[in-house]
């Protein structure tokens, strides 16, 4: 009874989501699939520059990927 109860919510969910997912597309219309003739650019209404923080921009850290004094390969431990 339990495996009944499972497949029929399972049909359920998977018809479900099936027809959600055909739907749009039986629903829609040619005239929804055309793009307008007419396309209208967006306009900038206003460009402000951002000020300059309170803080110095802070130097560069050296990376560890630098070449250091040690040898480039060592023997196992």
């Amino acid at each position: 009874m339990e495996t009944l109860v499972i497949n029929v919510i399972i049909t359920f969910w998977l018809l479900f989501f099936s027809a959600m997912a055909i739907l749009p597309f039986v629903v829609e219309t040619r005239e929804a699939r055309r793009t307008p003739l007419d396309l209208i650019d967006d306009q900038i209404i206003s460009i402000k520059p951002v000020a300059d923080g309170d803080t110095p921009p802070r130097p560069l850290t050296p990376s560890a990927s630098v070449a250091s004094h040690g040898p480039d390969q060592r023997d196992a431990a």
